[in-house]
């Protein structure tokens, strides 16, 4: 009786380091396109919110679509994710969540640089450079935690909420001082309506 083929799984613990890792090898792919699901843990959102300085993060996943093209040395990676973002707000300090909804696309090739990267310089309009593949490996986490961080609002508001200067009598003391001194200046016209005057 033939054996199932298994599906390719990314695996969260392959590389140490990164609070949210996901590999997968490359040939495991067999050089079809497939579609990944990807669930973050508790531990791993605990550790993101720690990293992007929010409350908490919940309900993190994302869906993975991997390319590989037929030479075997390159690979293309389209994801959308969300999750739950729970933030303090900055003008009425309550709690809120926010919702976020992102993708991205990149690529993997076998040497992500083939001139010395000393020597390659990049513009703000580039392109994102290819991501390397690493002993037939590729790791995706990252990618996904970094532009979740990138859609994270770093000063949330509660709906409806806005700043409101604060103004003091003794300020409002001050500007009136500062007027007086101004020096008043003639008005045109009245000075017109006095020819007028004497010379009738």
């Amino acid at each position: 009786m033939a054996r199932k083929a298994k599906t390719p799984e990314a695996t969260p613990d392959k590389i140490p380091g990164p609070e949210f890792v996901r590999e997968i090898e490359i040939v495991t792919l067999k050089g079809e396109r497939r579609e990944l699901d990807v669930t973050a843990t508790p531990a791993e959102m605990a550790a993101l919110a720690v990293r992007f300085g929010v409350d908490g993060i919940s309900n993190l996943t994302a869906r993975v679509g991997l390319t590989p093209f037929a030479s075997g040395n390159k690979l293309a990676l389209k994801a959308r994710f969300a999750a739950d973002i729970a933030q303090t707000c900055v003008v009425t300090l309550e709690p809120l969540t926010n919702r976020i909804d992102g993708e991205f696309f990149a690529e993997f090739v076998e040497r992500a640089f083939k001139d010395k990267p000393d020597e390659i310089e990049f513009g703000i309009d580039d392109d994102d450079p290819p991501e390397p593949i690493v002993d037939g490996r590729i790791e995706f986490g990252e990618l996904i935690a970094q532009n979740l961080g990138l859609l994270i609002d770093p000063f949330p508001r509660a709906p409806g909420a806005h700043f409101e200067p604060i103004s003091s009598g003794e300020d409002e003391g001050i500007n009136a001082a500062e007027a007086a001194l101004e020096p008043v200046r003639p008005n045109p016209f009245a000075v017109l309506e006095q020819l007028k005057t004497k010379k009738n």
